[in-house]
């Protein structure tokens, strides 16, 4: 259940964040409700509104892994940041600015130039929190203003 709190699970001292699972069931039902609608009308047509919220319930199935000084985003778009070098780039935007008019979602880039970016309609505000605390404060000379 979405309580709006990191779906976090802890095994071995790494710590496994979640997207929402409120996105999940709304896009399963909405991907769900289109495919019947479609088969019942015999119109091709709604296939293709059925596969939008289909690929939203995909992203649902990734996960980021914070272990030590890194952090492992697995799923469609996998990445690999070392938190230690990391600086938060954007702060990210509600998620109807994100999603219909192509606002700056959440971002971490470390030294690497490596990014990590959290979508606000898939990832929570208190997910995004959590890994923004996670990363050191940038040095006063070379402090970089968050763009939002």
């Amino acid at each position: 259940m979405d309580h709006g709190w990191p779906e976090a699970e802890h095994g071995g001292g790494a710590h496994v964040f979640r997207p929402r699972p409120l996105t999940a069931r709304t896009a399963a039902l909405l991907c769900a409700a289109l495919l019947v609608v479609s088969i019942a009308s015999a119109s091709r047509g709604l296939l293709w509104l059925a596969a939008v919220p289909f690929l939203f319930f995909v992203q649902c199935f990734q996960r980021v892994v914070v272990d030590g000084g890194r952090a492992r985003r697995t799923g469609l778009r996998a990445v690999d940041l070392d938190l230690a070098t990391a600086r938060v780039r954007a702060t990210g935007r509600p998620w109807w600015i994100e999603l219909f008019f192509l606002g700056r979602c959440f971002e971490l880039r470390d030294a690497d130039g490596r990014g990590l970016l959290l979508e606000s309609w898939l990832w929570s505000r208190a997910t995004r929190d959590a890994l923004a605390a996670l990363v050191p404060p940038a040095p006063d000379g070379n402090a970089e203003t968050p763009r939002s």
